[in-house]
């Protein structure tokens, strides 16, 4: 328990905060308070995740962190017993408040169930998407089925988790109904310790005769309609409720939660909504024609959280990740499509190794220069195969100017280890590129501490310090990006340009088909671009062949101008492949 003594004086406003994660691999803990007026990161560290075997108690590997972090910043945030130090003290020691997130992926199996395939089933599966869970079944009364064959699939499944959607709002109920039957029938035959809980997300006006007909049989929760209508697909008011069930069933499974959440008053955050919280911060900071994407590469999923508006579309998948399964990856794709990005000869072999081995020890880390590459190239292909099954569904304002394209984004917010330890912020940016391949023009901005779940979760209880953290060192920017969609033939101007630093030197020049300029432009600073696309080209400022001049930022890579064309399309010899990614590496310094 946390210590809360009854003569401290506790402040109006709560200033230093400390955020927990807990992930699949890593335990991270971050400390946060005012300096000079703004807050401020004063340290953040990880320790390893202790939810599995010998420890299986997470707790074992937060104090760990938290300690360790005490050192680094010189405040005693434990006391004698071992409890933190809550609120803070006026000798400096403890923390005004603190907040836990999840990011640990656990294996909660979920049965999806709708009435018809193609609207309200569709609707529960990316309902599922963003949250994480394991889809283990999907049944269907409008796929042709009979009740005994749809009762066989959800007992088959052993689901934790049934989310259940169908019927229109005021449409009709017989039919959902009869749906609902057939679920009651299988979670009764499951012994009472096992009986999953469920998640009703359909028609609200039987909202109650749901809850009535269900009661018996299993814990009954009611989300807002993922299928108002026919036309209208409506995820963001049942993804928190979601999440809130699968929060839930994570305490039944994970032991050690207790003593941080007696630290939060029981508030537990999943890290892929702590992303989507942030994504819709910036969403509406960010006015204008353009959406907000983060793209979080981890151990436990692959996250995708995207803004157009005020919605946030979320995507979380368990089964590509760069842990234990590293090597699901080739249930996606080829094995050619990640050796394609390596800028070295190697063999099949030895790379289907390295994902086995991954997946095997997904707490290893490079140990290779090649090992590297392995690893680059793996998380390219995971950010491409996430982003292909989870653009189409993205609740666009207006019309991609490019519909085989990513819609126009400003800015893209990278996250992982895979990409802040990467040894040169051109690798990152390189990565980003190739699995995203934004078009148009857009800023990179890295997540260099991993701290978006931390900060989502603290948005709760200290908007504030949000804020000022994002604008912060602590999400440095890889600089602008100028990426036209097109294609040219190899070696001819893609586009000529001239950037105006502030001090009043100009540089001109030209860039190729094919290749990557970059233009040095520290951190901190701006400058005015004017670029002009050949008429192969197009940068979204108003058709092919159409530039302009634009204020562009620095950032740790510069500005970079990505004539590769899109979409971009690699050789379709090894040698040749190996040679491109060599070359484009050399051309933005990586």
């Amino acid at each position: 328990m946390s210590e809360r003594s009854a003569t401290a004086p506790i402040k109006q406003e709560p200033e230093s905060l400390l955020a927990v994660d807990v992930g699949t691999v890593s335990t991270r803990v971050a400390l946060f308070d005012v300096v000079e007026s703004q807050y401020r990161l004063l340290g953040v560290t990880t320790a390893p995740t202790t939810a599995e075997f010998p420890f299986l108690d997470v707790s074992e590997g937060i104090h760990h962190a938290v300690e360790t972090l005490s050192t680094i910043v010189a405040r005693g945030l434990l006391d004698d017993k071992g409890s933190l130090i809550l609120p803070s003290r006026p000798d400096g020691n403890g923390v005004d408040v603190a907040v836990l997130s999840f990011s640990l992926t656990a294996d909660v199996r979920t049965a999806l169930v709708g009435l018809l395939p193609e609207y309200s089933l569709r609707s529960v599966r990316n309902l599922a998407r963003s949250a994480p869970v394991r889809v283990a079944a999907e049944v269907s009364l409008g796929d042709g089925q009979s009740e005994e064959s749809l009762l066989d699939v959800l007992i088959r499944a052993r689901p934790d988790l049934i989310v259940i959607a169908g019927g229109t709002e005021g449409g009709a109920s017989q039919a959902l109904l009869q749906t609902l039957e057939v679920v009651g029938l299988s979670v009764h035959l499951f012994s009472v310790d096992s009986r999953p809980q469920i998640l009703f997300v359909g028609n609200g006006e039987v909202a109650d005769r749901v809850r009535e007909l269900l009661k018996d049989v299993g814990a009954v929760y009611v989300g807002p309609n993922v299928r108002p209508s026919l036309e209208i697909e409506s995820i963001d008011g049942s993804r928190t409720e979601l999440n809130h069930r699968v929060v839930e069933l994570l305490r039944t499974k994970i032991s050690g939660l207790d003593e941080p959440l007696s630290w939060t008053a029981g508030a537990l955050t999943p890290g892929a909504l702590g992303i989507g919280t942030i994504v819709r911060f910036l969403g509406q900071a960010y006015e204008g024609s353009k959406g907000v994407l983060a793209a979080s590469i981890g151990a436990g999923s692959t996250i995708l959280a995207a803004s157009f508006g005020p919605t946030v579309d979320l995507s979380v998948r368990p089964d590509l990740n760069l842990g234990r399964e590293t090597v699901g990856l080739l249930e996606h794709c080829a094995l050619e499509e990640i050796v394609r990005w390596l800028p070295v000869d190697l063999s099949d072999g030895q790379v289907r190794d390295y994902l086995y081995n991954k997946s095997l020890y997904p707490r290893s880390v490079p140990a290779t220069v090649e090992d590297l590459w392995i690893e680059q190239a793996v998380a390219r292909q995971l950010l491409r195969v996430a982003v292909q099954a989870a653009a189409p569904s993205w609740h666009l304002r207006r019309a991609r100017p490019w519909p085989a394209l990513l819609p126009l984004l400003e800015p893209i917010l990278g996250a992982g280890s895979v990409l802040a330890r990467a040894p040169r912020a051109g690798q990152a940016a390189l990565m980003l590129l190739d699995g995203l391949e934004p078009a148009g023009i857009t800023t990179l901005v890295l997540d260099a501490h991993g701290l978006l779940p931390l900060l989502g979760a603290a948005a709760r209880v200290n908007p504030l310090a949000v804020v000022q953290v994002l604008s912060s060192s602590s999400f440095p920017s890889l600089g602008t990006v100028v990426a036209p969609a097109g294609r040219g033939r190899h070696g001819e101007t893609a586009m000529r340009y001239t950037l105006a630093y502030e001090s009043g030197r100009q540089v001109r020049g030209q860039v190729l088909a094919g290749s990557i300029e970059v233009l040095p432009l520290p951190m901190g600073e701006k400058a005015r671009l004017a670029v002009q696309p050949s008429r192969r080209f197009d940068l979204g400022l108003g058709g092919a062949g159409h530039g302009g001049t634009i204020t562009v930022s620095g950032g740790l890579v510069g500005v970079i101008l990505d004539a590769r064309g899109r979409p971009l399309v690699l050789p379709t010899e090894r040698e040749k492949q190996r040679r491109a990614q060599e070359e484009w590496l050399m051309q933005i310094g990586a």
